[in-house]
């Protein structure tokens, strides 16, 4: 637990950073350097852990999207709307039913194929 005087002190902290940035600060370093005192200043007084920004996105738990890949990269463009939207399920399936990444290329299939659908 914190004592009183170390939440004081890191109270006066977030004060100054809040008050530099409010006043504008030409240099962009030393900017970002306020906002992450700021932000880690913050996260201590509540109680968070603060993520690493300097993390590698490769250290992150990823699994390789390879249906999802060539989605992104428009190669089911050209298939009809019915085989389309077969392999919109293979690709949700294959990234785990997050359909939300699915909305950008399917907007775009049907942009491109807007007068054949409507």
């Amino acid at each position: 637990m914190m004592s009183v005087l170390q939440k004081l002190q890191l109270q006066k902290t977030v004060a100054e950073c809040t008050s530099k940035l409010r006043n504008g600060i030409s240099n962009i370093a030393e900017r970002l350097s306020v906002q992450k005192l700021l932000r880690e200043t913050v996260a201590e007084l509540k109680g968070v852990a603060v993520p690493d920004s300097n993390k590698k996105i490769e250290d992150q738990d990823t699994k390789p999207t390879p249906l999802y890949d060539r989605l992104i990269a428009g190669e089911f463009y050209s298939l009809a709307p019915i085989a389309f939207m077969a392999k919109l399920k293979e690709v949700a399936k294959e990234i785990g039913e997050d359909v939300t990444k699915l909305h950008e290329p399917s907007i775009e299939y049907l942009r491109i194929h807007e007068a054949e659908i409507f």
